[in-house]
C-alpha cells in the first residue's frame, strides 16, 4: 500500500468534508463497461499522472465539490472491481508506472474504493478514441484537454530523462575511474549499477539521510557489507575488512533518491585473468535491483527506476557461461569500460530480471555472446535452483 493511503487518511477526507481539488476528485458510482464510461475513466486517471497525481474516491457523493454521505459501493464485489478497473488502465498508453487501487471498509453503504495515481514521469499518457489519441491534464476544475502546446512540452521533457540520467552516470562513473567516489576504494574491476528514479531527474524528490539510514540493509549490493556512515551525499553502506584494507563494495544513496552500487570482488578477475562466473553476475544485479526497489518503495519514492549497469576495467576477462569457459579465448571482453544501455522498473512489481534483460544480453554481447543464456523461452530469468539443476546435466 502506497504510504499515506490508509483508512485514517479516507476518513480524514470525509470527517474533514474536504473539498475536491486538483488531486483529490469524489465519485458516487463506478463506471460501467460502456465505451463512454471507460473513457471517461481513463481520462481521469490520465488527468492526474499528467499533472501532480492524486487519489479518486468511489462511493463517496459530493455536492459542490464536498463529500456528504451516504459513504459506500453498496454490494459491489470490491475485488472483482479492482480487476476490471486494473484491466482499463492497462490500456492507457504509454503504460501508467506508478498506481494503487485500496479499498476500505466499515461505512454505513458500504465499502470506498481508492485509486492513487502517481504524478508519472513517462507523460504525457493519453487515452485511445477510434483512431485518435486524447490528452488530458488536471486544474483545480477537474480534468481539462490538452492542447497541441501543452502536448509538445510533455513530450520533449519525456524524451529528456534518459539522456539526463545518462549524463548522472557519466559523472558517477568518472569520479569512480579517479578514485574520487569512494576514499579506499579497490582498484580491480568494477560491477557498477545504478538505479535513479525519474522523480530524482526532476529534483523532486528530497530525502533526510537520516531516513535513508533505516533502509540500510536494502541498500547492500552484495548483502554482506556492515560498514555504514552518514556523508553530504547521503548514506553510505560497505564491505571492507578492515580500516587499513580496501573498500570491495560500497552503496551510495543519495538524498534525491538515487542509488549507486559498486562491486569490487571480481577485481582478482583482471589480475589473475580467472574468469568472470555469469550467473553469478546476473543473480548479483538482479537481487540487489530488487532489494533498491523495496528500499525506494518504502521511502515514499514511486517508479519509474532507471537502471545502468557498467563494468570496468575488463579488458581481456573472459566470462564464464553455464559454469564453464566457452571456447577459450574468444569470449574475452575486448575494452575496459562495458556501459549497457539503460533500461526502465516501470512499476512496483515488474519482474526485474525480464525488464533488465536487454542490459544483460548487451555485456553478454560485449563478450562475444549473442545474449544472456540464463533466460527460459517465456522470457523468465533462470533461479538458482535451475542454474544449479542444469549446470549438474
Amino acid at each position: 500500500m502506497p504510504i499515506g493511503l490508509t483508512k485514517e487518511y479516507v476518513d480524514q477526507l470525509l470527517q474533514g468534508r474536504v473539498r475536491e481539488r486538483r488531486s483529490i476528485e469524489y465519485k458516487r458510482v463506478l463506471p460501467d463497461n460502456s465505451d463512454k464510461d471507460k473513457a471517461e475513466f481513463r481520462g481521469d486517471v490520465i488527468s492526474l499522472a499528467n499533472t501532480d497525481g492524486g487519489d479518486i474516491l468511489y462511493g463517496v457523493p459530493a455536492e459542490d465539490g464536498v463529500p456528504v454521505g451516504p459513504f459506500g459501493l453498496g454490494a459491489a464485489d470490491v475485488d472483482k472491481e479492482k480487476l476490471r478497473l486494473e484491466g482499463m488502465i492497462r490500456e492507457i498508453v504509454p503504460r501508467l508506472p506508478a498506481h494503487a487501487i485500496e479499498s476500505f471498509g466499515g461505512y454505513e453503504g458500504g465499502e470506498i474504493l481508492v485509486i492513487r495515481v502517481e504524478k508519472s514521469w513517462l507523460a504525457p499518457h493519453a487515452v485511445r478514441s477510434n483512431e485518435s489519441f486524447r490528452f488530458y491534464y488536471r486544474t483545480s476544475a477537474g480534468k481539462q484537454p490538452m492542447d497541441i502546446d501543452q502536448v509538445k512540452r510533455a513530450v520533449l521533457a519525456a524524451d529528456q530523462m534518459p539522456a539526463r540520467v545518462r549524463e548522472f552516470r557519466s559523472t558517477r562513473l568518472d569520479l569512480i575511474s579517479r578514485g574520487k567516489a569512494q576514499t579506499g576504494l579497490d582498484s580491480g574491476s568494477k560491477l557498477v549499477i545504478h538505479m535513479v528514479p525519474y522523480g530524482s531527474i526532476a529534483s523532486v524528490v528530497s530525502l533526510s539521510a537520516q531516513a535513508i539510514s533505516q533502509q540500510w540493509q536494502n541498500l547492500r549490493i552484495r548483502g554482506e557489507e556492515d560498514s555504514r556512515w552518514f556523508n553530504i551525499d547521503g548514506f553510505v553502506v560497505a564491505l571492507r575488512f578492515s580500516v587499513d584494507k580496501p573498500i570491495l563494495s560500497f552503496t551510495q544513496a543519495f538524498r534525491n533518491g538515487a542509488i549507486e552500487g559498486v562491486d569490487c570482488t571480481f577485481g582478482a578477475a583482471v589480475r589473475g585473468m580467472s574468469p568472470i562466473r555469469g550467473f553469478e553476475l546476473e543473480q548479483r544485479i538482479i537481487v540487489a535491483l530488487g532489494r533498491w526497489r523495496a528500499a525506494l518503495l518504502a521511502l515514499g519514492v514511486p517508479p519509474p527506476y532507471a537502471v545502468l549497469l557498467t563494468l570496468m576495467g575488463v579488458k581481456g576477462v573472459e566470462l564464464e557461461r553455464q559454469g564453464r569457459i566457452v571456447n577459450l579465448g574468444q569470449h574475452q571482453f575486448d575494452r575496459d569500460l562495458i556501459l549497457a544501455p539503460d533500461v526502465l522498473l516501470e512499476s512496483r512489481e515488474e519482474e526485474i530480471g525480464g525488464a533488465i534483460r536487454p542490459a544483460l544480453d548487451a555485456i553478454w554481447n560485449g563478450a562475444g555472446f549473442a545474449e544472456s543464456p540464463y533466460f527460459d523461452p517465456d522470457g523468465s530469468h533462470w533461479t538458482v535452483e535451475a542454474f544449479n539443476e542444469r549446470s549438474r546435466r
